[in-house]
């Protein structure tokens, strides 16, 4: 199966549901909306989907009927103005990839620490300041992507996380010594 891609019209600010009738045939979805602002409650129709990317710059919350999607394997949400994505219980537990690029967050959901199978983390490009210990807990955990951030320091438990094989940190407020301990222990450059 494949992913059903829904492109809706500029000024249009809503998502024509219309559009969504044979997603059934689809285990993926991809909504790129310049206007939307709001995405109705899909879970009815969404339920079965296994990847779901939003990309809607005048999106302002995160559609909560995605914390219901149990099937969820790879979940983009990015260039949109979300600030914050409530910490509602989840049902996606085997979510792999997450991209919540180009958003307006200054931090992360604390669910996202629970996601054991979670390979694939990207948030670069809002204004996270700090990230939690609880990384240590995605031990699934191969890439990390948190350029263009407010961090200024790392924690401890992402020491925990040994298949980490990707760990991009550029663009963030760190001081010279944590620029050091990073390079040590990850064996990264900063400019």
């Amino acid at each position: 199966m494949s992913t059903k891609l829904v492109k809706i019209r500029k000024g249009t600010k809503s998502l024509p549901i219309d559009k969504l009738e044979d997603l059934d045939n689809y285990t993926g979805l991809e909504i790129i909306g310049a206007s939307v602002e709001v995405i109705p409650d899909l879970y009815d129709k969404a339920k079965h989907l296994k990847t779901l990317i939003i990309n809607c710059p005048e999106l302002k919350e995160f559609p909560s009927f995605i914390f219901q999607l149990n099937n969820l394997e790879k979940l983009k949400v990015k260039n949109s103005k979300i600030s914050t994505i409530l910490d509602n219980p989840i049902s996606f537990l085997n979510l792999k990839s997450i991209d919540l690029n180009s958003n307006n967050l200054k931090s992360l959901p604390n669910w996202l620490y629970s996601l054991k199978d979670l390979e694939e983390l990207s948030a670069s490009g809002n204004a996270i300041e700090s990230l939690s210990d609880d990384i240590s807990n995605l031990i699934s955990l191969k890439r990390i992507n948190l350029d263009r951030n407010c961090l200024k320091d790392i924690p401890q438990g992402l020491q925990k996380v040994t298949g980490l094989n990707h760990l991009s940190l550029e663009h963030n407020s760190f001081d010279s010594e944590v620029k050091n301990q990073l390079f040590l222990k990850y064996k990264i450059w900063f400019n």
